[in-house]
Order: structure tokens, then C-alpha cells, then sequence
């Protein structure tokens, strides 16, 4: 029996509206958000602050495979999410932020499109910002006066990825004394207030795709060099992308518990030393990061792991590898190998690395079978979660509708889901 997505989210959702209202919801979802510049967002900023502040913008890039450079320097393909991060500095006595949220996109649960409603992580994103600037703050030795003018959603990684990057050009230009920072000085204080706030291994890669970020452009990172490289997006006649706010949730020993990344980061380090010294390493360019064991080598490399290393190891090095897959399937505009590529890499998420939590889950169950839903993946590993979904045009919002419609029935509170 083929699947109706439009019959379907109906019978899902109890009931109510008829399918052609179900028909033009889809359309709607399909019309792209009237993006907010990253020019808007930083006039609003000097709008707030005045004139004389000192004024920087930074992209919303969420990882489509990154996740996996928090522990080495390999490759982390981004995708841009609507609006964006600006920051507003000005030297002050003592430091004092304020944040604006410019735009709030998507829908909650059962709310009507262009319903006016609220992210569910609306304060803790106000507040994420607001200790990451004085993170900078003290970091740059400049207590300032800020303003932070940022778009929803953002998710977890992304978010604290902009703020740090932004946050770290303006106080600097706005302290008279610091001379101007470099790119790779800029790069450097980012990443240190990344892992200040989220006290674990963070990534430049991250950094670097704030940075660099051109929506609706994708961006391939080299997270060794810290360069960056556009990749054209597919045409939305083509290839949809869905974004699905799954809430945290925290369980013993869980991706959301806070050894989780202490044991993986000692798990990697571990995994990095012993085959330094093994054969592997023999040659005139010896092992010195994952990223350097090759792809034919990689069973082997294993095989000289202790049991409750290789997983770990497994999973970042293929994932490294997959990113090649997801660009060539991208070149190609092949949405069944990009869909395909990611369930793979999701599957490797929840196994070898133990990265899902029953919410997830129940998301993910959600997309089995479905005509149109290409493939899934969870992104912003360990801190707000986010399920990026790829389908056909107008079957994938249709299919977002009616997962948020199951969760609140499931679980008795609104999942926020967007058509990016």
C-alpha cells in the first residue's frame, strides 16, 4: 500500500482538517521564510547600542557531519540555518548583556502556520549568549556594555559557535588598547570560550563554519588548516531540509550526562597514543592525529584498540570518511545517497558512539518507511539536540506536521519542527 502523507497526517493528527487544508498547510511550509540578513541583525544591534559600538555577525551553521572534529582535526560539513548571531560591544565599567531574539521561526505542535509562538528554548538561548559574552569579556580583559541580536532556532553547538565568534571581534574592536586580531587569533579566543562554557573538548571546526558562513551556501571545513570552502546547495525543487527540536534529556550516562564527553575525549586520547605506537605509525610521516590513519588501514587500526575503544574510534573515523559521501551526493543532487548516507551516520551515532536518548529515538521511528523522507540525522550532539531531516519537496513538511502531531500526543508537550 503506498503511503499518503496528506491522509496520513491527518488520521495522525485526530481528525479534523480536511485534506486540502492539509495541502495548503504543506505549501505554506514550503515558501521560504523571509530571511533575516545578517546586515539587519547587526543594524539592530547598533540600533540598541548606538552608533559608536563596535558591531559583528556570525553565521548559524549546524553540523550535517562535524561532530566527530571535537576530537580530531578532520573534515565537518556545515548547513545554514535562517538569520543568524550579531553582537554589539562598547567598553563599559562592569559587563552588562542584553539579548534580542530577532525572529522565531518554524511551529509548535498543533499551531497554525504564521501563528505567532514561542521556541521552547527561547531563555536558555538568552542565556547561553549572555554568559558566553562575559566569558569573552574576562577572557579579552574589556568589560563592556553588549547587545546580542540572534534568529531562532539555533541548535546547541551553532549557537554557542556564533555567539563566542562574534563576541570575540567586537570586544576586541571595541577595547581602544587591543590591537587588531587576527584570523587565527579570532579562531583562537573563539574556541576558548566554547569550551569554557561547555567545559568539554570543543572543536575549531565550529568556529570556523560561523566564521566563514555565506547561507544558503553549505560549507565544507578543514578543521587541520581552519579553512573553509562553499558547496552549492541542492535546489529546493529537488531536496528539502527539516529541522526537529528534539528537548534534551539527561539520563545516567547518557550523551547529556556531564562525563559523558570526559570519557570520550580520555577514550580518543587513549585510542591516539596507542597507535602512535604502532605499526601504523612507521613510515616517513608517522601517525600523529585519527585523521591520519587511512582508509584501507582503519581495520587494522582497530584490531590494536581495547575492546571499549574501538566503537569510539570506529565511529569517528568513518564518520570522517561519510562526509566525502554526503558531498559527492550533493554534487550529484542525489537525495536518495544523501538520505541514505545520513541514517547511516545517525545509526553509527546511537551505537558506537551511545549518543541517543528515547526521544530521539521516538523521532527518528517516526520516519521509518516514509515515502518522500529521504533520511535523518541527530546534530549538536550533547547540547540541544536537533534532527536534521531531508526530503522531497511537500512530502517533508507534511511528515514534520505529523511528527510534532505524535509527539504531543505521546509525550504531552509541543515538539518544534522547521522548513528550512
Amino acid at each position: 500500500m503506498t503511503w499518503d502523507p496528506v491522509r496520513s497526517a491527518a488520521d495522525d493528527a485526530g481528525a479534523s482538517l480536511p485534506i486540502q487544508q492539509r495541502l495548503q498547510r504543506a505549501q505554506a511550509r514550503m515558501v521560504t521564510h523571509a530571511p533575516v540578513q545578517l546586515l539587519e541583525l547587526g543594524a539592530r544591534a547598533e540600533a540598541l547600542l548606538g552608533t559608536d559600538a563596535a558591531v559583528e555577525r556570525a553565521a548559524l551553521m549546524t553540523g550535517l557531519s562535524a561532530e566527530h572534529t571535537h576530537f580530531f582535526p578532520g573534515f565537518g560539513l556545515y548547513l545554514p540555518l535562517p538569520g543568524g548571531i550579531a553582537v554589539g560591544a562598547r567598553p563599559s565599567e562592569a559587563t552588562s548583556v542584553r539579548v534580542e531574539i530577532a525572529r522565531i521561526y518554524g511551529r509548535l505542535g498543533r499551531d497554525e502556520i504564521g501563528a505567532a509562538v514561542s521556541h521552547p528554548m527561547s531563555e536558555v538561548s538568552a542565556r547561553v549568549a549572555e554568559e558566553i559574552v562575559g566569558l569573552v569579556a574576562d577572557m579579552l580583559g574589556c568589560p563592556v556594555e553588549a547587545v546580542v541580536v540572534l534568529t531562532m532556532p539555533a541548535c546547541g553547538e551553532s549557537l554557542v559557535a556564533a555567539v563566542a565568534v562574534a563576541a570575540v571581534q567586537a570586544i576586541a574592536r571595541a577595547d581602544p588598547d587591543q590591537p587588531p586580531l587576527s584570523r587565527e587569533a579570532r579562531l583562537q579566543y573563539a574556541q576558548q570560550a566554547c569550551e569554557g562554557y561547555t567545559r568539554r573538548a570543543f572543536g575549531v571546526a565550529a568556529c570556523v563554519a560561523a566564521l566563514d558562513g555565506a547561507p544558503p551556501s553549505l560549507l565544507l571545513v578543514d578543521a587541520a588548516r581552519r579553512t573553509s570552502r562553499e558547496v552549492a546547495p541542492p535546489s529546493r525543487d529537488e531536496v528539502v531540509w527539516g529541522l526537529v527540536h528534539v528537548p534534551p534529556e539527561a539520563k545516567p550516562g547518557g550523551p547529556f550526562a556531564p562525563d559523558f564527553f570526559k570519557l570520550r575525549t580520555a577514550q580518543v586520547q587513549a585510542a591516539t597514543l596507542l597507535l602512535r605506537k604502532s605499526p601504523l605509525a612507521v613510515g616517513a610521516d608517522p601517525l600523529q592525529t585519527l585523521r591520519d590513519v587511512e582508509h584501507r588501514l582503519i581495520a587494522d587500526a582497530l584490531a590494536l584498540l581495547p575492546d571499549d575503544q574501538q566503537p569510539v574510534v570506529r565511529h569517528l573515523l568513518s564518520e570522517d570518511r561519510r562526509v566525502s559521501r554526503l558531498l559527492m551526493a550533493l554534487n550529484r543532487r542525489d537525495g536518495q545517497v544523501l538520505g541514505a548516507t545520513l541514517l547511516v551516520s545517525h545509526a553509527s551515532l546511537r551505537d558506537d558512539w551511545g549518543n541517543s536518548t528515547p526521544t530521539v529515538q521516538f523521532v527518528y521511528d517516526q520516519g521509518t518507511g516514509v515515502e518522500g523522507l529521504y533520511g535523518m540525522r541527530l546534530t549538536g550532539t550533547g547540547f540541544g539536540g536537533c534532527m536534521l531531516v531531508v526530503g522531497r519537496p511537500f512530502l517533508l513538511p507534511t511528515f514534520l506536521d505529523t511528527v510534532a502531531e505524535r509527539y504531543a500526543d505521546a509525550y504531552g508537550r509541543p515538539l518544534h519542527t522547521l522548513v528550512l
